[in-house]
């Protein structure tokens, strides 16, 4: 493998694209919600540090993708709508 792929990962559901780049200094993060941003012109999380985000109302979706990012294959992995 790739160590480049274990830095930037990007996890899409039907509704969101996740991204994190643990490459950058900060560790930067992204999530666009494709239901009301489809052309993902609006990071909902832009700026936002791990802990911020974690403090935010995105907290579960992130959380969420997480675990999806740990799991790939596990269909227990489904996103709330």
């Amino acid at each position: 493998g790739n160590d480049v792929d274990k830095l930037q990962y990007s996890i899409v559901t039907d509704r969101y694209r996740y991204t994190c780049w643990a490459d950058r200094t900060p560790v930067k993060y992204e999530l666009y919600d494709h239901a009301t941003d489809p052309g993902e012109y609006y990071n909902l999380v832009k700026d936002m540090s791990m802990e911020e985000i974690e403090q935010s109302p995105f907290a579960e979706i992130v959380a969420d993708m997480e675990r999806r990012k740990d799991n790939p294959s596990n269909p227990a992995n489904s996103v709330a709508k």
